[in-house]
């Protein structure tokens, strides 16, 4: 397809990938639901083409997942799969949110074995600029700095722990649920979207930005130490805890329900090392914990482990 001379797109993907794509997909072999999302970035990089020395951008290929196909833009458009590489910038600035959720949902999440349409719908229609940081890039495949050693976590991660916090549920049993270092409150935002009774504690006052009142206003929000989780809400069937720790606080397990669960990320080694997404359930004094996937993941600070001396 080109469109003015300007955008020409090619578009290749297996069968079974493209089956699961959703009518609002950028990313869709039909060509009624490609055309208004190049549209769209096509008048978005009309700017940069007029501000171009040269007036057009080289060529640029940039085939990630080569086997599950490729979108190719030409001219004064950069050329790109998924990640807005070399102009993330400028895109972020001028592409509406509504096409960077969709990119970030087809091309970020459900690549990432994300198949649970209640957290892929909820991260569509969730504003995640929002809960970031005012001029951050809250669509790029990275965490965002909060600062104080906080991070809002990339969205395949989020999903993840969405996703397994969802597990076995359904919409009509919602699940009453803890998120411990909610943050801005993102992830508790997808799940209460996804039906859930959500309950999220952060001790960090400066990294509310507001969103969760106007997005999820019926998750409630509470102060406390993240440690110490927060009993007067409880019992939940699951708690989620958003970042990496290095073990999980032997006090979450009185606020569980019979049958309850921890999600989190469980740390090996290293600030940012790598580590594994777990479900977890009490047993005797500690939990038995089922590895779901390996990660990248940022320990929280408040469950960092004090320094300790050797001899």
């Amino acid at each position: 397809m080109v469109l003015k001379g300007k955008v020409e797109v090619r578009a290749g993907i297996e069968p079974t990938y493209a089956d699961l794509q959703s009518a609002t997909s950028p990313l869709c072999h039909r060509t009624s639901v490609i055309a208004p999302y190049i549209l769209g970035l096509a008048a978005a990089v009309k700017p940069l083409a007029a501000n171009h020395t040269a007036g057009r951008l080289p060529r640029r290929v940039i085939p990630l997942m080569p086997r599950r196909g490729m979108v190719e833009f030409c001219g004064p458009a950069p050329l790109y799969w998924c990640q807005l590489t070399g102009l993330e910038g400028f895109m972020a600035e001028h592409i509406p949110h509504e096409i960077e959720r969709n990119i970030m949902v087809d091309c970020q999440v459900r690549p990432d074995n994300v198949t649970d349409t209640r957290v892929t719908g909820a991260m569509r229609r969730l504003p995640r600029e929002a809960f970031a940081p005012a001029g951050a890039n809250a669509y790029s495949d990275a965490d965002i700095p909060l600062g104080g050693g906080r991070y809002l976590l990339k969205p395949q991660l989020t999903a993840r722990l969405a996703q397994l916090a969802l597990e076995d549920s359904r919409p009509s049993t919602p699940r009453h649920a803890l998120v411990v270092g909610a943050g801005a409150g993102y992830l508790a935002a997808i799940l209460a979207d996804a039906g859930v009774n959500v309950v999220a504690l952060e001790e960090e006052a400066w990294l509310d930005t507001g969103a969760l009142a106007v997005h999820a206003p019926a998750v409630e929000a509470v102060r406390g130490p993240l440690a110490a989780g927060w009993p007067a809400g409880g019992p939940y069937e699951v708690i989620v805890i958003e970042g990496a720790v290095t073990a999980i606080p032997a006090i979450l397990s009185a606020q569980l329900a019979p049958g309850g669960r921890v999600v989190t990320v469980l740390a090996d080694t290293g600030e940012n090392g790598i580590g594994r997404i777990v479900l977890a359930e009490p047993v005797g004094n500690g939990y038995a914990t089922r590895r779901i996937a390996d990660c990248a993941a940022r320990l929280l600070p408040q469950f960092r482990a004090a320094p300790a001396f050797s001899f």
